[in-house]
């Protein structure tokens, strides 16, 4: 579950609370990501939660979230002109951000465009893309690398699957762009 949430109080095992979003919820593996006010996000494990927020939690998703929160993209919550947060399965877990164009509809499937950053952040090559993306009708999709992290590491494969199973996009429309040193290159 990809979530849009409000602000609310979590609370650890060790009573420990902290106020931020819940980002998305992978249920299977029992992991969270939430966002702090400055913006932070943290990857949670649930068994480290309160009671009450576990409660919470499957509760939400029983329901398919409440208010505000969405279910993932590619079940017909995708909404057009706009950027999700996503959490890849596996470990280690890779965060990437799905810019949808102004003009997608669910069940298109536009091509895709693949951005990557050696930095670790993909938000500003999605902003620069974003206008093409609008105007081709392309989604892109921003990963957040890791130092050490590359296309070779078993990161990229879990990464893609998620994509694949969560994304409705032309298969055969996939085009890639990694920056290195303020140099955009495509590989295909």
């Amino acid at each position: 579950m990809t979530c849009h949430a409000e602000t609310r109080t979590w609370t650890d095992v060790n009573s420990r609370r902290i106020e931020a979003e819940l980002v998305s919820y992978d249920a299977e593996n029992e992991m969270i990501r939430i966002r702090k006010s400055d913006g932070k996000t943290h990857s949670i494990s649930v068994e480290k939660l309160s009671e009450a927020d576990r409660e919470w939690l499957k509760e939400q998703d029983a329901e398919g979230g409440d208010e505000g929160t969405a279910d993932e993209p590619g079940n017909g919550s995708a909404k057009a002109g706009s950027t999700v947060e996503m959490l890849s399965d596996g470990s280690p877990q890779m965060t990437y951000h799905v810019y949808y164009p102004s003009s997608y509809k669910d069940g298109s499937q536009p091509p895709l465009l693949f951005l990557f950053n050696s930095g670790g952040d993909s938000k500003p090559l999605l902003n620069h893309v974003r206008k093409g993306c609008d105007s081709l009708g392309w989604i892109a999709i921003g990963c957040d690398w890791k130092k050490g992290q590359g296309m070779h590491d078993e990161t990229f494969p879990s990464t893609l699957k998620h994509i694949e199973k969560n994304i409705s996009y032309d298969q055969n429309a996939m085009y890639f762009v990694n920056r290195v040193r303020c140099r955009f290159s495509t590989f295909s």
